[in-house]
């Protein structure tokens, strides 16, 4: 498996930048600590202590403020856990926790909180999960995620989805990653290899929230995928002073579209503590896909969505109307 050394102290990113005068107002000793492959660094703007990619992966000392409604566990997701490792919130779909690693801590990770020592399904071979899944013929799509789903090997991936496969109920495989914008060297021969074996089960959301984060070698990679059939989608965050705006959300579906991906979800941020200076209303969400919709295709509008606390699905936001609706 391919990795990247994260940069580490903080100092050494900030000097790398030249913005070493915000140290002050960085948090050192993040519970959450920073962690940024080299290949996400080099597409970070140079003396702009405001580029996009910086806010999403920089820890600040305002992280450490309480604000009303941002909790630890802000959709409840420990309540859903019928198995070592394994979330099952939503019908005849059910999530495996792969790995608590990844290639890069997002300050606005609603699972940076989450009791990953409890429910360690890695730690057994992912066996739990195995057993309950292959028990539950309500269940159709496996969804990998994490952490992120591609921090294991290529063997114990391999193992993996071996097992899954093996379950005849089983009809789709869902994998959550954000190594393409982060560590795209991670799609390796081998690893296509893996996942063509099991390409007519596989589509991968890959976690892209930013133009900024997709360049040649990503577009390469995202083609090396599809040739193997597999359907690839994008999920990104709404995250205030990195994508809140028509123009950075218009140049991201277009540049996704351009690279082979399907532009699919936008997401609401889930209201995990210390990310408040993230969040983006509603009125302004809606307004921003209303835009997207009289300047570009409905093929590159995604689809907005929240994800609430003890909801079966999750909750669709119809841009022309109050109603709400559920989707899948």
């Amino acid at each position: 498996m391919t990795t990247e050394e994260s940069f580490t102290p903080i100092s050494n990113l900030l000097k790398l930048l030249n913005i070493e005068h915000i140290l002050d107002e960085v948090d050192k000793n993040s519970f959450f600590p920073l962690k940024v492959p080299s290949s996400f660094v080099d597409k970070i703007e140079k003396n702009n202590p405001d580029d996009p990619l910086l806010k999403q992966i920089l820890p600040l000392k305002s992280e450490l403020e309480n604000v009303d409604g941002f909790t630890p566990n802000p959709v409840q997701e420990t309540e859903f856990m019928p198995a070592v490792g394994v979330l099952h919130k939503y019908y005849g779909r059910a999530l495996v926790i792969v790995t608590q690693k990844c290639s890069i801590h997002c300050r606005y990770c609603f699972r940076k909180h989450f009791p990953y020592s409890e429910n360690n399904a890695e730690k057994e071979q992912w066996k739990s999960a195995i057993e309950y899944i292959k028990s539950d013929t309500s269940i159709s799509e496996v969804i990998l995620s994490g952490g992120d789903p591609f921090s294991i090997s290529d063997a114990k991936l391999s193992y993996l989805l071996e097992k899954i496969n093996e379950i005849s109920h089983i009809e789709f495989i869902r994998f959550h990653t954000r190594f393409l914008p982060t560590i795209p060297n991670r799609i390796t021969d081998n690893l296509i290899k893996i996942l063509e074996v099991y390409s007519n089960k596989i589509s991968i959301i890959f976690h892209i929230n930013h133009p900024n984060e997709i360049d040649e070698k990503l577009a390469e990679k995202v083609k090396l995928i599809r040739n193997t059939g597999i359907i690839v989608f994008n999920q990104s965050v709404l995250l205030h002073s990195v994508n809140d705006n028509i123009d950075i959300l218009s140049n991201l579906s277009k540049k996704l579209y351009k690279s082979g991906i399907v532009p699919y979800y936008l997401h609401f941020l889930d209201k995990v503590q210390g990310a408040s200076e993230f969040f983006v209303s509603e009125n302004i969400a809606c307004e921003l896909i209303s835009q997207m919709r009289k300047t570009l295709p409905g093929y590159l509008i995604p689809r907005l969505v929240r994800e609430n606390a003890g909801d079966m699905s999750k909750e669709y936001m119809p841009i022309n109307s109050r109603l709400t609706k559920n989707i899948g």
